[in-house]
């Protein structure tokens, strides 16, 4: 880590690990602070790489975990030096050391993560058309209709250019249908379908992904370009947006006293990504298209009727009341369901979705919610005034749910031998025969017998605040 240079990745050294990418120094003196190593694999990987352990307990066998002040010459008290073999003045026996290499050309440590910009990469630009018609049917009533197009291109989203087209395999789904899909799993034992494969990689326990020694001893891989190396995620404008809204306004002045509002808007939205974030990469990021579907931000039914009603009479205690209630409707927002792991080998396990999943299948919650404001205004004298304010916010105090837990099974849309198919479509860890699922209220029984906790899947895990209410007074003079 080098504070306050994380912008200059010239000359730099660097270690790179999965979900660290490599750090920088400075153009001039690689590393000029201090070096920290950071290593995510505990348990031995089957690679020539030092694990967590052998790493802390050489480097403080050593006396480098406790250093405070480097060596005359050096930056930090642990250098690249410390990881070579011993033969070579490191802190390591055998022929490579450590097994991290601290370079910016050449060979890659194994488990290295990477990422860059394409050489080509443009900036985003979107195509907009709207199109209004408003028309007053009588005096103080109005109707005007609507429409909104969006089309956004060249949006960013991490590609994993260390993966290469994967052999299909295909399953059948607990709804009796097949699919298929890339599988880079390179064994059994990493596949959680692992033998229900119908055809290509899995079916037989056959796994062409997996990692060979070629003739002179190097790791090789069919479906990999570097087999070594975790990921090497490159930030492409490759995914687009596309946005349309029908929306209809109606308007309705009753008197100097009453006006009424009304707003109604149809929408969809769709996308292929809903971030750069390597978190939210395609599922096959050889075939970003699979990804496109609805958007996060997908809203499909608003309504929002409001209000604004004055006192109409003239006596001093009954004159400036203000009464305005606003009612808000939305339907629920797409959520992606997500295995929690690796399910087809890509070495990305933050955005894998249940074999079969499609992105963005389930529905949250719909909202709901009833504000109101009573304001009175009354005069005192000649310059001053006295202003009292009402607020309720969710007067009827209803609950809107906020957010999902989204993680399920890897096996969510399939059904497990000795197993069936779930009665309910959502509520059971396996055999669902749907995707598009809903939220599950706390306290619900499922088929199982279990009781709905925020911690079960598909449960609600938080609530928007519940009804508030605030009092306020300003006196000007």
């Amino acid at each position: 880590q080098v504070p306050d240079q994380v912008n200059n990745v010239i000359n730099t050294c660097g270690l790179g690990f999965p979900g660290v990418p490599i750090f920088p120094g400075t153009g001039s003196s690689p590393c000029t602070r201090f070096i920290s190593i950071y290593v995510d694999p505990i348990t031995p990987t089957g690679l020539p790489l030092a694990t967590a352990p052998t790493l802390f307990q050489t480097f403080f066998a050593a006396g480098l975990i406790q250093c405070t002040t480097p060596a005359a010459g050096n930056h930090a008290c642990i250098t690249p030096q410390s990881l070579l073999p011993t033969a070579d003045g490191g802190l390591f026996p055998g022929p490579l050391g450590s097994g991290i290499f601290v370079a910016n050309s050449g060979q890659l440590s194994p488990l290295t993560v990477l990422f860059s910009n394409p050489p080509d990469y443009k900036p985003p630009y979107s195509e907009q058309a709207s199109l209004g018609i408003e028309r007053e049917i009588t005096p103080g009533f109005s109707i005007a209709v609507s429409g909104i197009y969006t089309h956004t291109l060249r949006l960013p989203v991490a590609i994993d250019t260390n993966l290469l087209p994967a052999p299909m395999s295909t399953i059948t789904l607990a709804n009796g249908q097949t699919y298929s899909y890339r599988n880079w799993n390179t064994s059994n034992a990493a596949d959680p379908v692992g033998g229900l494969e119908t055809s290509g990689p899995g079916a037989g326990g056959v796994y062409p992904c997996a990692i060979t020694l070629n003739l002179v001893g190097q790791p090789v891989s069919s479906c990999f370009v570097n087999p070594l190396i975790t990921q090497n995620n490159q930030y492409s404008a490759a995914a687009s947006a596309v946005y349309a809204a029908g929306i209809l306004e109606v308007k309705e002045r009753f008197s100097k006293y009453v006006t009424m509002f009304g707003n109604y808007t149809y929408s969809k939205g769709i996308d292929e990504a809903t971030d750069f974030n390597t978190d939210f990469g395609p599922q096959d990021p050889t075939n970003l298209g699979l990804d496109r579907g609805l958007s996060e931000f997908d809203q499909r039914h608003k309504v929002v009727v409001a209000g604004v009603f004055d006192s109409p009479w003239q006596q001093p205690v009954l004159s400036g009341f203000e009464l305005s209630p606003i009612f808000n409707y939305h339907s629920g927002l797409p959520f992606n369901l997500l295995a929690g792991g690796e399910v087809n080998g890509d070495n990305h396990t933050t955005n894998e979705r249940p074999i079969g999943a499609p992105r963005d299948s389930g529905l949250g919650p719909n909202y709901l919610d009833f504000d109101m404001r009573l304001t009175w205004h009354h005069k005192l004298g000649e310059k001053a005034n006295l202003i009292l304010t009402a607020e309720a916010f969710d007067l009827f105090n209803r609950t809107n749910f906020a957010s999902v837990n989204d993680e399920v099974s890897p096996l969510f849309g399939i059904t497990p031998p000795g197993t069936t198919a779930c009665p309910i479509a959502g509520q059971c860890a396996t055999g669902n025969t749907t995707f598009r699922v809903h939220g599950l209220d706390p306290g619900k029984v499922l088929p199982d017998g279990e009781t709905v906790t925020p911690s079960t899947p598909l449960a609600f895990t938080s609530a928007f605040p519940r009804r508030e209410v605030q009092l306020g007074l300003r006196f000007t003079f």
